[in-house]
């Protein structure tokens, strides 16, 4: 399964930037992160935890997709 570390100078992503990813199991942000895009991590099945440190990021941009 896949963990992805996001490096400082990432401060945004893309909607839908990662949909579909079955290996996706973990995601960091650097403090750095503002902006996640609309359903940037739909239907990824396997992701279990995504750990924001950042207040930066309003709550809404973090909703569970489910089908």
């Amino acid at each position: 399964n896949l963990v992805i570390n996001f490096i400082d100078s990432v401060t945004e992503i893309y909607s839908y930037a990662f949909a579909m990813n079955n290996a996706l199991l973990t995601v960091n942000f650097s403090e750095n992160i503002t902006k996640i895009g609309k359903n940037a991590f739909k239907d990824c099945k396997s992701l279990k935890t995504i750990n924001i440190p950042s207040t930066r990021v309003h709550p809404i941009a973090i909703q569970k997709s489910h089908k």
